[in-house]
């Protein structure tokens, strides 16, 4: 059940149809099935943080979602970062055009 089935180049329906298939099965008419928390933490281990990921130290599973919340948050902050800093620049650039302009 815990099988990797990421694929990179997927569509967004066979990103739906995969992930479906790690949700509860039953009708849960428009809203989206329940899927168990374990699955879930699998799931986006092996999404951000690789099929290869391990924990090489004896420890409880508890303490391994703890280190795998830690890894992608400490992984992805830089690219959080990254990205409002480019968005402040592009704003400082557009204000700095709006001023030159009416500097002319």
């Amino acid at each position: 059940m815990f099988r990797r089935l990421f694929r990179k180049h997927e569509t967004d329906g066979q990103i739906r149809e995969r992930l479906l298939k790690l949700c509860k099965e039953g009708d849960y008419g428009i809203c989206p099935p329940p899927m168990d928390a374990n699955v879930a933490i699998n799931e986006l281990q092996n999404f951000f943080l690789g099929e290869d990921w391990y924990v090489s130290i004896p420890i409880s599973h508890e303490q391994v979602i703890t280190e795998i919340v830690y890894q992608i948050e400490t992984k992805y902050k830089r690219l959080k970062a990254t990205k409002s800093a480019v968005y402040d620049k592009d704003t400082e650039t557009q204000m700095v055009s709006k001023v030159s302009k009416n500097c002319r």
